[in-house]
């Protein structure tokens, strides 16, 4: 199909799209989300043949405001609804019990539901306008690294939904992290910017204090988005290290042909890379920020190793 690039003043026109069961790319605080109306079955098979993602992967629903949840949302408990009011509109996404009138393409045949309110102001507008609860998962294929850029969603997607918004690059650059809230205390589902402190912290100064955080999904706990294929991940084979004593002796066997990315201080790296490529962040908050984009841009360079 032929892709429409809507300008931030096209707010009004994308919700359009997306009620007439079209599909939009736009800019979230987090990534880039590819949406459609979540009410619509065929809109959320739309996606999936858009992404190339498997259809029992669930899709985030986003709101525009916390009333949009009733018809989301079968019931809230206390301990989420609470999570919500703190963090919301922000970077969490919270799983819940599916509302009879949510389609189950939307939730990958689960009866829950993952939900947030995106804290970006052209994403409020563009939901706004929409005013219907949006699908919307990462705006990349399936498998790719999220796109934290315009020019990413439009490397992934074009041609294959109806428009793209031409935003600005996200100010998180990843995921938004999942909570599900049961009898055994609060379960981070899928890391992501928002981590175990912050959400320790809410729970305690609400005197919950003996609900434990823990992570992964345990027993019969609800799937989670992000979470049951290979994900975010680019062409090159990609190293964790934590210190670079611990990747010396990889690195002469591979002729330059590499990249590392890290916090370190140059002055800690020149000594051990000499021929690779080198992506020095400042901080956490920078190595989030572009940590995806320069996946990208090593892909785009034929590197074959990323430490």
């Amino acid at each position: 199909m032929e892709t429409r690039y809507l300008g931030t003043q096209d707010m009004a026109e994308a919700g359009r799209i997306v009620r007439q069961g079209g599909l939009v790319v736009f800019p979230t605080e987090t990534v880039y989300g590819l949406g459609g109306n979540a009410m619509s079955s065929e809109s959320a098979m739309k996606i999936y043949a858009a992404k190339g993602r498997p259809s029992d992967n669930p899709l985030i629903v986003h709101l525009s405001s916390l009333s949009q949840i009733h018809g989301v949302v079968d019931q809230i408990d206390p301990v989420s609804e609470v999570l919500a009011q703190e963090f919301w509109p922000g970077p969490l996404t919270l799983i819940l019990p599916r509302h009879p009138d949510l389609p189950r393409e939307t939730t990958g045949g689960l009866d829950t539901v993952g939900v947030r309110i995106p804290q970006d102001y052209l994403a409020l507008e563009f939901l706004r306008h929409a005013d219907i609860p949006v699908a919307a998962p990462s705006a990349n294929r399936s498998g790719r690294p999220s796109p934290t850029a315009f020019w990413m969603a439009q490397r992934d997607l074009d041609g294959r939904v109806d428009a793209i918004i031409q935003g600005q690059d996200t100010r998180i650059g990843l995921e938004s992290t999942i909570l599900w809230v049961s009898s055994q205390g609060v379960h981070i589902l899928r890391p992501g910017y928002l981590g175990e402190q912050e959400i320790r912290e809410v729970l305690d100064s609400h005197g919950w204090t003996d609900i434990p955080v823990c992570y992964g999904s345990g027993n019969g706990l609800p799937a989670s988005p992000g979470t049951k294929y290979r994900h975010y991940s680019p062409v090159a084979r990609v190293i964790t290290y934590g210190e670079i004593s611990e990747i010396e002796d990889l690195l002469p066997e591979l002729n330059g042909r590499f990249a590392v990315l890290g916090t370190q201080r140059w002055e800690s790296l020149a000594p051990v890379v000499q021929e690779g490529r080198v992506v020095v962040y400042q901080d956490l908050a920078e190595y989030a920020r572009q940590l995806y984009r320069d996946l990208v841009l090593m892909d785009q360079e034929q590197v074959p190793v990323i430490f």
